[in-house]
């Protein structure tokens, strides 16, 4: 089955990481392909954002965006890139500099 061509993003997802202690909010995240949602990944540590200071998000084997790197407060994933049937939550890397790693996880929904 061939993937959809994605639409114009209806609205964000937001996913905050926060710091200490370490976690993701919403953990599982969910977007939906037919509402062509995206992930926007929010830093909440009080620092100046960007340079590589919040954080890495990796994911490490199958990705449901086009990307599976994303870097610092405010990146987006662009809409999910699998069918809308697609069931599976994926899991992946959250990297703070200096404040360890959490692997949760993220899926898609019709």
């Amino acid at each position: 089955m061939a993937t959809p061509t994605p639409g114009p993003v209806t609205s964000p997802v937001a996913v905050k990481i926060y710091a200490d202690p370490l976690h993701a909010v919403e953990d599982p995240f969910y977007v939906h392909v037919s509402k062509n949602e995206e992930v926007v990944w929010e830093c909440m540590q009080s620092h100046q954002h960007g340079h590589g200071k919040c954080f890495t998000i990796e994911f490490p084997g199958e990705s449901p965006f086009a990307d599976k790197v994303f870097q610092d407060h405010g990146a987006k994933t662009g809409v999910a890139v699998v069918p809308p049937n697609d069931v599976k939550l994926y899991k992946y890397t959250i990297k703070i500099p200096g404040g360890g790693t959490l692997d949760p996880q993220g899926g898609v929904k019709g």
